[in-house]
């Protein structure tokens, strides 16, 4: 439970520091970014 625990907490801070990066970006660059995770997500379920 611990190992997931440390798994879950370095996905958040990866995710903190990666909206901090994507902030500055224009929206066109932003909406691109959101739409390849969408679509990587809907590719993981089943």
């Amino acid at each position: 439970m611990e190992l997931a625990i440390k798994e879950l907490e370095e996905k958040a801070r990866a995710a903190g520091a990666a909206s901090k990066k994507l902030a500055f970006l224009p929206t066109d660059v932003k909406n691109r970014a959101l739409l390849n995770v969408a679509e990587a997500l809907i590719g993981k379920q089943d």
